[in-house]
């Protein structure tokens, strides 16, 4: 087909598909737009459970222990480092827990992305879809590794120094007032 030809068909035809008519070179597709950037996530935050998720990547570091550090109203805090004796240097806060099978102190987990089975458990228990959801399995100091599943609203990821002090140990005394 000469050009002419070529430029009376693309005419006739329109614009289809994503292809536009040029005088001098015929036929040409047109580039496909750039997918838009995914927003950056804020620094030491985990991203919400979603089909598509993925396991809670840990920063470098040292961190064979881990526990409960603490769980008030709304918020669960395991703790982790390479002794819990003193100090620790990870924590994860789970704001607003749903549901959570976790032992108090465990070793060197490895975070999984939920099955599915567990995910519609944990779904069925509370009714919704959790924020975030968090399995592993680790060294609970028995002779199997044991199943953590955590679902909550969301999930902070904290590597600072925190230091432990139990009450009343400097003095070696008791940890607090005991009624005689």
């Amino acid at each position: 087909m000469d050009p002419g030809q070529q430029r009376a068909t693309a005419q006739r035809a329109g614009p289809r598909a994503g292809l536009q008519a040029e005088p001098e070179a015929g036929l040409r597709a047109e580039p496909a737009p750039e997918p838009a950037p995914e927003p950056e996530p804020e620094p030491g935050a985990c991203p919400a459970a979603a089909p598509e998720e993925q396991p809670v990547e840990l920063p470098e570091g040292s961190w064979w222990d881990w526990d409960v550090f603490s769980w008030r109203p709304g918020e669960l805090r395991l703790a982790a480092g390479y002794d819990l004796s003193y100090h620790h240097g990870l924590e994860l806060v789970f704001a607003d827990p749903l549901y959570v099978r976790c032992p108090a102190d465990f070793h060197d987990p490895v975070f999984r992305v939920p099955t599915p089975e567990e995910r519609q458990a944990v779904e069925r228990q509370c009714g919704e879809p959790p924020g975030v959801l968090v399995a592993f399995e680790a060294d609970g100091g028995g002779s199997e590794p044991v199943t953590g599943l955590i679902a909550a609203g969301s999930l902070q990821m904290r590597v600072e120094l925190v230091l432990r002090r139990t009450p009343g140990a400097e003095s070696g005394g008791p940890a607090g007032h005991t009624p005689g």
